[in-house]
């Protein structure tokens, strides 16, 4: 592991010393002058102190532990993923079911309003005032009741003549 720290230290002073010799090369050429901007990003240099911290760290993880930490850190992101969108799916359902709650509200109140107005319209005292407010019907006189004798057995047949009787 530490060989591999220390080849990674070279890579990048040698990358650095190419950069270098680049730009020298370009500033002494005949070529046009241009003013080169700084590159955003500076590396900075890693204290002692520093780099012993991090040797010390990449140097107390084996490579099964590097595997379990980052298996358990996947999981915890698919498990708090999975979690996230349960709660998206219960948020909606909640929202639906308060809105079928308050659907449900109104549809009782306008059946609660159309059994009030059918029974209205049932009941025999609704019914003798309609017949006599709305439609001025009256009830009949003496003169205007007929009579038909008939037994509990008999039928009366609407086609056959019938004589009223007193």
């Amino acid at each position: 592991m530490a060989k591999q720290i220390q080849l990674a230290q070279r890579l990048q002073t040698n990358e650095y010393s190419q950069r270098a010799q680049t730009q020298a090369a370009f500033e002494a050429s005949a070529a046009r002058q241009l003013e080169i901007p700084a590159s955003p990003q500076r590396q900075r240099k890693l204290t002692p102190l520093q780099k012993q911290k991090k040797h010390r760290l990449l140097k107390a993880m084996s490579l099964p532990q590097l595997l379990l930490i980052t298996c358990t850190l996947a999981l915890v992101i698919y498990v708090g993923y999975g979690l996230m969108q349960a709660q998206n799916i219960q948020r909606i359902n909640n929202n639906r079911i308060k809105s079928n709650y308050i659907e449900i509200t109104n549809m009782k109140a306008n059946n609660d309003a159309l059994k009030n107005q059918i029974d209205s319209y049932i009941s025999r005292l609704d019914i003798r005032t309609q017949a006599l407010e709305r439609l001025h019907m009256s009830y009949p006189s003496k003169k205007q009741e007929y009579y038909y004798p008939s037994t509990d057995t008999e039928y009366v047949d609407v086609h056959q003549s019938i004589t009223p009787t007193r």
